[in-house]
This record gives structure tokens, sequence and C-alpha cells, in this order.
């Protein structure tokens, strides 16, 4: 069609398509007869025996071309019984002009396998032909391409984009800057085959123009966002055009094909690099993070130290300045031996241990963010870090790396979402400004206060107190009222503090006329207050306290894995073994309802109790008709649970033992403070004693039903009925297997971790779709396969 554009009698022209499979030839052989030379046909039949795995990426030898056709027409003219043999050598002739022939213009659209699925002919072919594309298949044809055009031809693809930056396509970027012309791209993000791994179009021209401007274009917003093809379509109408020099992208570290950089950012390459100012080490590799990782929560607390459990960065979400470290890894002397020799396994260099580094997430689903790593701590590759050659550097440098200066260059050099220390080595830096004592007390200040808010939250291991019981007053939504004050006063310092950081160093890199150091909302990353989140948590401190994790008498971790000592919880005292049920009516006087609402009237006043428990049920969302107490029990009953497994990370400290689906009979208990002889008191205390007040509960309600003179009470009598005797049947079933696993007197190690140690309660203990027995099966697989090898 596009040459009918140009001839509208093109197509009264009788056409020959030049269309061929490219066929192998291991299994091609030359009759003995005297029409045809083999040592002319040899070099044809060599270049071919791999076809089926190399395709067009085969560029066959010089051959002359005449004289094999002339040999295949005398052997076709012949009476030898050999001419069946003619077709498929002049299908070879034809495969071997095609692909030795250079062309005007070449056109494809190529096939992707990433290097590290060649199989042993395509390895060796690409390394010995095109080895700057063995990052993937589709890099290799265009390479290829540029020798199917003649010098000043062209040939234009469409491709995946990650060719434009990451660091495995470095030789390839630099082999088309140095020996051709990339004339124009279309940079199109996802969308054009729907939900897509990205792609760009582009133009490249067999020949250097070194002063000649490449167009570009940019057809999205945000890295990873997806638009249909009427919207790229006029987007492509609507967009800017960027002009760029080729040897404007040599510049930049890696040659990355960052075409909207300007001048300005291109001269801050001249700079030296980061990667001057700070020391590398060798990631921890575990093989096996099952069973050599925790997070903090699972083990006993004073476990954690260089001797047993070492904190462990493995990167996290997206979190800027400090946090994101709640993992453990095992540090005996067994376990770092294995690190050290394990097949799949390595040992994180001993120069790093005790340092001050600066870490971040491998992989993010936003900007990268950076974080201190603590000097007790070490790392992973998923939690990639560097160590600044002194601590005032690294406070600097965190500042740097946080700062959008730093983005706007990361995301010249690579536009993804995976940040790998080339990237952050390759930031030009200006050093006279890391020096600056400004700067550096503003990084501690903004450490501070992340740490803070890090720490306000039962997940960190130096929480102390819920921020809603900070205040000393009886008042809860007054409590709440000063936390959310509090909280935003805190986010919006830490954003004015940011801002102050971003326009240093704007002003450092003379940047004023292309960024803006103002933050938004959602780059902050500590938190506001959340009534319903808020008051979640304070109902989850609220049953440490009960289980005696916390205390109000004292900040910070009470029991978590020590002997329990009563005495340490005098003001609100807790649970004395621990058990806490959870049932539809309050049937036990340590139901965890009534628990609940004692801790409430303690921590706050008797006088506010009421105010209070109302405050709770109204951020919890009330159902209609539904009274304070009903919706707080319906909390346990239904969303505790799924609460403290998704703050827990899937691995929960507060275990629900359940009867099932009608839930008889539900009860908390904790890990820390679970021993041999706990089944055995759930089940005769709590199980046994439920049966028996069931009893007369079913024999209350079977009298209401036969005294019921109206049709309705009638009717909620039989059905509360059928609930009591459902319930009874499902607790005698669960009866029997409590008492089963009470006899086997399980004894718990907590470094096997909770994925192992709950599976062992298979069938007492909750499970959903947020808490899978499966998954936790297969996390703990390591240990059972121990223990066999230890039988064996």
């Amino acid at each position: 069609m596009k040459a009918r554009a140009k001839n509208s009698r093109i197509l009264k022209k009788a056409v020959a398509l030049n269309i061929t499979t490219v066929r192998p030839t291991h299994a091609q052989t030359l009759p003995l007869v005297d029409e045809l030379n083999g040592k002319d046909w040899e070099g044809l039949i060599e270049a071919f025996k791999d076809a089926d795995n190399l395709g067009s990426l085969i560029t066959p030898p010089d051959f002359d071309l005449d004289k094999l056709k002339g040999q295949l027409d005398d052997l076709e003219a012949s009476s030898s019984v050999f001419r069946e043999y003619v077709p498929a050598l002049r299908g070879l002739i034809l495969q071997a002009e095609l692909l030795r022939n250079q062309y005007w213009v070449v056109v494809a659209n190529p096939p992707y396998m990433g290097g590290g699925s060649f199989n042993d002919v395509v390895k060796e072919f690409v390394n010995n032909n095109y080895k700057a594309g063995k990052g993937d298949l589709y890099a290799c044809y265009i390479l290829r391409n540029i020798e199917f055009c003649i010098d000043n031809g062209s040939f234009a693809m469409l491709t995946i984009p990650n060719w434009m930056f990451l660091s495995s396509f470095e030789d390839l970027r630099k082999f088309i800057l140095e020996t051709t012309f990339l004339e124009s791209l279309v940079h199109n993000g996802r969308g054009v085959f729907g939900s897509d791994f990205g792609s760009c179009s582009f133009v490249i021209r067999k020949q250097v123009y070194r002063d000649g401007l490449g167009i570009f274009k940019r057809l999205f917003d945000k890295q990873g966002s997806v638009a249909s093809n009427e919207e790229l379509e006029q987007r492509f109408f609507n967009s800017i055009n960027y002009y760029t020099k080729p040897s404007d992208f040599g510049k930049i570290p890696g040659s990355a094909i960052a075409y909207w950089i300007s001048n300005q950012l291109i001269n801050t390459f001249e700079e030296d690099k980061l990667n001057t100012t700070f020391n590398t080490y060798s990631q921890n590799v575990t093989g096996d993070n099952d069973r050599f990782l925790r997070f903090f929560w699972e083990i006993k607390i004073t476990d954690v130290g260089d001797l047993k459990w070492k904190p462990y960065a493995k990167g996290g979400g997206f979190r800027k300045w400090e946090g994101n470290i709640d993992n453990l890894i095992n540090w005996t002397s067994e376990a770092q031996n294995n690190y050290k020799k394990g097949h799949a396994s390595q040992m994180v260099n001993q120069e790093s241990i005790g340092k001050l580094g600066i870490a971040w997430g491998l992989v993010t689903s936003s900007s990268p963010s950076f974080r201190i790593l603590p000097k007790s701590a070490t790392y992973d590759k998923g939690g990639t870090s560097i160590f600044p050659i002194s601590e005032n550097l690294t406070f600097s440098s965190l500042t740097f790396l946080n700062s959008i200066v730093a983005l706007n260059l990361l995301s010249l050099m690579n536009p993804t979402l995976n940040f790998q220390l080339v990237n952050i080595g390759n930031l030009p830096v200006i050093k006279e400004n890391f020096s600056n004592a400004q700067i550096i007390t503003l990084s501690k200040k903004l450490i501070c206060i992340s740490r803070q808010d890090w720490d306000n939250f039962e997940t960190s291991w130096d929480f102390q107190i819920h921020p809603l019981l900070r205040h000393n007053t009886k008042h809860l939504s007054q409590a709440f009222t000063n936390w959310q004050n509090e909280s935003e006063t805190a986010f919006r310092e830490l954003q004015r503090l940011e801002e102050e950081n971003n326009r240093y160093w704007i002003e450092a890199y003379g940047l004023q006329d292309e960024l803006t150091p103002e933050v938004p909302d959602d780059q902050i990353t500590i938190r506001r207050a959340d009534l319903n989140r808020d008051i979640r948590s304070l109902i989850s401190y609220a049953v440490g306290c009960i289980m005696g994790r916390y205390t109000l008498d004292k900040p910070g971790l009470i029991h978590a894995g020590q002997p329990f000592d009563p005495s340490l919880h005098q003001t609100f005292p807790a649970d004395i073994d621990a058990i806490i049920p959870i049932t539809d009516q309050a049937y036990f006087d340590d139901d965890i309802v009534t628990r609940f609402i004692e801790f409430i009237r303690i921590a706050y006043s008797p006088e506010t109790l009421t105010e209070n428990l109302e405050f709770i049920a109204n951020a919890l969302t009330l159902r209609n008709s539904e009274s304070t107490l009903e919706r707080i029990r319906r909390y346990f009953l239904q969303e505790f649970i799924s609460d403290h497994i998704q703050t827990y990370k899937k691995r929960p400290i507060y275990w629900l033992f359940t009867s099932g689906k009608k839930r008889a009979f539900s009860a908390l208990i904790y890990l820390h403070r679970y021993n041999e002889d706990t089944l055995a008191r759930i089940r005769t205390d709590y199980v046994l004693e439920l049966q028996v007040k069931l009893d007369g509960e079913i024999a209350r309600t079977q009298q209401q039903l036969e005294n019921a003179s109206s049709t309705v009470a009638k009717k909620a009598a039989t059905k509360r009925l059928k609930e009591l005797q459902d319930q009874q049947l499902e607790l005698r079933d669960y009866q029997a297997k409590l008492q089963h696993l009470a006899d086997a007197r399980i004894k718990l190690d907590l470094d096997d971790g909770v994925a192992y140690n709950y599976t062992r309660f298979k069938g007492l203990v909750y499970e959903g779709a947020d808490l899978k027995m499966a998954d936790l099966e297969k996390a703990s697989q390591w240990k059972r396969d121990l223990l066999k090898q230890k039988e064996t």
C-alpha cells in the first residue's frame, strides 16, 4: 500500500516475493555426481547446519551464484536419478542469496529470548558473532540488521526498550552510537500490545553523523503506566519532540539513551563519580531464606545480636531515611559456615560488619528510596548497600541519594524499577558539597524523624508505647487528636526538610532552571494519623498487654521468650496463662471483650469508659442497629486475626485456636508464652467447660422455643437452637483433636520460626486466604527435611 501511494500502477505488475524459510543443512547430503562440485557447496552447507537454531542470524560465506545455479541446471537436465536433490539445493541457494544481500531498507520484528535461556549452539554462535547483543536474542537481530543494510541504508524495528538503559546492553548501545546514527525513536511505554512489557520503535541509519540530531518522542508520563493504542496515537501527534546528538548519550555512564536530557544535566556527568567515595562488599546469600531468616518477632528477643540472630536488610517497600529492617539472619557459626560453603550461598565480607552504610531496595514499585543501614545490621542482594568512607560522608550521601537531583540522574541512566549498584556508583558528585556541615546536620534530622515514626508501631523492635497512650488523657478522642496533631507536625517537618535538602542539591548542581524542590505528600514516607488503622493498632497493643508482651507499667517489649514475670504487670495484670477465649457470648471471666474493656477502663479512666468504647466502635464502623459491645465483639470474632496476620507479615505471634466455621470456640494464645501444657489447659479449662455451658444454653433455648407465643419468637428461638446444636457438634470433634495433640505435649523451638511451629497444630488453628497452611508448610519444608536426615 505504501508503494501504491507512490505508483498507482505498481500492483498491476507481477510481484515476486522473496520469502523463504531458513532451513538447516545438518541432514543435507550432496550426491556424488559429475554435475556437482562438492567443494563449491561445502561452505553453504556448513554455514546452515544449525539454521533451525540460528535462522537469519546467519551470514553465509561468499559463493559463486552463477556457478552453483549452472551446476543445478546441468543436474536437472541430466537423466540422473539424483535430480530430486535439485529443489532443496535451489532453496539453499535462495536463502543464502537473501541473507548475503544488503538492502536499502530493512524492517523487522525480532524474536525474544534472554541470554540465560540460550542453548549451547546459540550461545557459542552469539559469543563469536554478536557478543554485544548477548543479553537477548532481539539485540542480536539489531546487530544483524545493521549488517543487512548497505552504507547509508536504514532499518526500522519495534522492540522492548530495555536495550536503551540496562547495563547488560551497554556494549550494544556503544556499538550503535559509534557506528550508526539513531535517526528517530518513539518510546511507547506500555500498551501497544495491551498490558505488555513496554516497547519502542526506532529507525537507525547505517552512517555516522556525529553532529546529527535524532528525533525522539515519549508517549507516557509515568513509568509502567498502560495506555490504549488510541491514547498512544493522540500522544504521538500532541507530544513534543526531543532532539539529541548521539554523542551526548556517550557522555552518560553506560551510554543510556536518555533522549530527554538537557545540556546542564549532561555536564554534571563530567564530575567525579559517587563510587569514588564509598566501598562495596559482597552481599550475603543464605541459599535458603526459609531456613536462615526470621522476622524479629518470631524468636526470643534476647537472642537478637551478633552471636545468634543479626538484623538483616532485605530491601522492603518505599521508605526513605530509616526503617524497613524487621528481618533477622541466623548468625551462629554453623549458619555462617553454610553461607561460606554452600553451593547456592555466599558470605558477606567481614569488612562490612559493624560499619554504617546506606541500603536500598534493588527492585521498587515506584521511585528508589535510600535508608541508613545500622552498624548492627548486615544485608543481602535485596537490600543492596554501600559504605561511604566516613560517617559524615554517609549522612551527606544519603541526603543526595534521596534528593530530586539524584532521582533525575538515575532516571537518565536507568528509568526502570531496578536500581543496581552500578547505577548508584555512576552518579556524579561535586565533592565539596558532600562535606558541608549543614547537609550532615540536615541528614541526621531527617533520619531522626523517620526513626521516631518507625518506632511508633509494634513491628519495630524499639517500639515503646502506643501513640494513643502517650498523653495521659482520659478521653480517647482527645488522645487521637493529640496523635493526629503530632503526626501531622512530623509529616510536615519531614516534608519541609526534604524540600530544603532538594534545594541544597539543586543549587549545588546548578539545576535551578530544570528542577524544583517541592516534595508531594505521596513521596513522604512516614505515616499520618488514620483513625480506623490507629484504633485497630491500639486494639493490637491492648491484646499485647493482655498477653504480657507489653505492660502499662513500663515502655517497650516485656516478654518475648523470657520467663514470665507477673510482677511487671501491676497496673493492668496480664493473663495468667496467655489463653484468651473469643466466643459469641461472654462465657468466660477472661473473655477477650471483657479483658479489652478492662484495659480501656484502666488505660484511660473509668469515668470515660462508655465514651471511649463508643469512640472505638464508631472508628471500626457500626452496622445499623449494632451496639458498641456487639461491634467490638464482632471485630474480635471476625477481623482481629486477619489484621494481625497482615501486620505481622503472615508470621503471627498471637495464634487463633478455633473449632471451625461455626465458631463454637476460639482462643488466642501468645507464641512466646506457649508451653507443653497449653493445649491441655485450652481443653480442660475452656473447651470442656464450654461444652457444659452450651448444654445449658441449648436447654434454655429449647425452653424459650416451647414457651414462644409468636411466630417471630419461635423463628428466632429455632434459629438460635440450630446454631447452638451445630456449635456443640463442632466442639465435640474439636475436643477430640485437641486431646490427641495435648497428649503429645508438643515442645516448640522458637528458632524454627512461626512457619514450622504453626503447622504442627494443623487442624486446630486458624487457616484462611490470608494464612494458608500449604504456604507455611512449603516455607518450613527445610525443617522436615532436616528431621528426616537426622532419622536416617
